[in-house]
């Protein structure tokens, strides 16, 4: 070995048997020793060697697993990924999206929320369909309910223009027939010879069916005032067994039912007796060969709205329907029956105002009426009757026996523009032993009672130009309170009447009987 120079130290050097070596050694002070260690060359290159194979052996297995590791945790994260972009897409294109368990707390979180917002989707959707399904069939009802509700518009505007005009000339041809009766009544007491008699009862007969004509006309207008009081509808019936019996024809069986109890109403007894009657003629006529019409009272509560112009609003009501076992009637036809001046018949067998006087009556009545009906199968028409209370149902007083004789130097004040009719009522008067002067106008009227003297009645007409009867009533009844007044109209307003005036009322065309009654019943009641 060489010389060792230092007191320590590693040096390379070759051994005894001479191989290479590495040597250290370190040189003691205290006993003048020098200490060697010496190892092979060999052995200290192999060893590194081996280290170095076993570090990198283990470097490369760590690598291996952290790879895999890296790889196994990339490929879940885009699994991950690849089912939340998946369920992304599904929620964009509005399908359902299935929980996804990803085993990450982040991803998972994501994936529930995309779940839940799919089933909120869903049921939103599921929803807006139920809308739209209930939406369509909202739009078409609404659609419906306004094709019905301009239909109803259009047909009450049409029966309100020819209500007007029916209702105008009602009144003047009510004038005329005032003129007409009045004279033949007067005519009529003055004829000695009972030949001549004959042809004033024809004309009087002709006069009263023109009458007839006029209280249709004004039942379709609803402009006629009517009388409205508890009745017993049943007894009504009764009453009206003979009449329908001559009126119908031997081919003909009415056959009547109704509650054992009075079927008490509020109603126009000669009014709705006239509603019967037609009724029961459209039955007759719907059976050429003859056969049974049956009319039955009954009771009925309406609790929805009218479905149709003609029927009932919601209330209690007596019904009274008669039915045929006839032709029927074809929808066509059936959606004209009210129609006024409609009908089926031939041009001489009818006016076509028979039903429209039905319905007007009805529906001024607070009423209403429903039809069933089938080509073969017949018809029952049932009109609506509001119900009377039972405080309501008391049968009136009997009227007093009233006598011409009472009227005797009676002072009357007459007004009425139409010259004929005042004439013709003067007459009449005249007739009874009373004494008229007669105005042609409101205004003249209140000008001859501020003279004073003071006639004892006052017979004024209430459809005048200018000033109205029941305005200048109204200003006579201001000023002189004990002054009897008595209204006469050909154009009865009904409820504008009624709100206008609430004293007597007499319509024309009037006989002398009637006037007669009308003004000592008057006279009676301010005695």
């Amino acid at each position: 070995m060489a010389k060792l120079s230092l007191d320590h130290g590693v040096a390379v050097d070759h051994n005894l048997e001479g191989e290479q070596s590495l040597a250290a050694y370190r040189h003691s002070p205290f006993t003048g020793w020098t200490f060697l260690v010496a190892v092979p060359m060999r052995e200290v290159t192999g060893t590194f060697a081996r280290s170095l194979l076993i570090a990198g052996t283990v470097t490369l297995g760590l690598l291996a697993v952290g790879v895999a590791l890296a790889v196994h945790m990339a490929r879940g994260m885009t699994n991950a990924v690849e089912a939340l972009a998946h369920s992304a897409s599904a929620l964009g294109h509005g399908g359902p999206v299935m929980p996804v368990v990803t085993g990450m707390r982040e991803t998972d979180a994501v994936a529930e929320a995309l779940h839940a917002s799919s089933v909120k989707l869903a049921t939103r959707e599921e929803e807006l369909r139920r809308l739209n399904e209930t939406l369509e069939e909202r739009v078409a009802q609404r659609s419906h309910e306004l094709s019905e509700a301009a239909a109803s518009l259009v047909h009450a505007r049409k029966a309100e223009a020819i209500g007007r005009l029916t209702g105008g000339t009602a009144h003047d041809f009510n004038n005329l027939l005032m003129a007409v009766t009045g004279n033949l009544d007067l005519l009529n007491k003055r004829l000695g010879d009972d030949d001549l008699r004959k042809y004033v009862d024809r004309a009087r007969q002709a006069a009263e069916r023109g009458s007839k004509l006029t209280a249709q006309l004004l039942a379709f207008a609803r402009r006629q005032r009517l009388t409205v009081e508890p009745m017993d509808m049943s007894a009504m019936i009764d009453g009206m067994q003979a009449l329908l019996d001559r009126s119908l024809g031997g081919a003909f069986r009415v056959e009547i039912r109704h509650p054992a109890h009075p079927a008490w109403a509020l109603g126009d007894h000669s009014q709705l007796e006239l509603v019967v009657l037609n009724l029961a003629l459209n039955a007759r006529d719907a059976m050429p060969q003859g056969g049974t019409i049956e009319i039955e009272i009954g009771g009925a509560r309406v609790e929805t709205a009218p479905e149709t112009p003609e029927a009932p609003p919601a209330g209690d009501y007596v019904t009274l329907s008669v039915a045929d076992a006839g032709t029927g009637m074809a929808p066509d036809v059936l959606a004209q029956m009210w129609e006024p001046f409609f009908t089926t018949k031939g041009p001489s067998a009818g006016s076509g105002l028979g039903l429209s006087q039905v319905l007007g009556v009805i529906k001024q009545l607070g009423g209403g009426a429903r039809v069933e009906t089938a080509p073969g199968n017949g018809t029952r028409v049932t009109i609506y009757v509001p119900v009377a209370a039972p405080a309501e149902a008391e049968a009136p007083e009997p009227a007093a026996d009233l006598r011409p004789a009472d009227l005797r130097g009676v002072r009357v004040l007459l007004v009425d523009d139409d010259a004929e009719v005042r004439r013709t009522t003067a007459a009449l008067l005249t007739d009874l032993g009373c004494t008229p002067e007669p105005v042609d106008s409101g205004p003249a009227a209140l000008a001859r009672l501020a003279e004073g003297d003071l006639p004892q009645l006052v017979v004024m007409d209430y459809a005048m130009p200018g000033m109205t009867g029941s305005e200048a009533a109204r200003r006579i009844a201001e000023r002189w309170p004990s002054l009897p007044i008595l209204l006469v109209t050909g154009y009865m307003e009904g409820e504008a009447l009624e709100h206008a005036w609430h004293g007597p009322v007499l319509g024309k065309p009037f006989t002398e009987a009637q006037l007669a009654k009308q003004v000592a019943e008057l006279l009676r009641s301010r005695a």
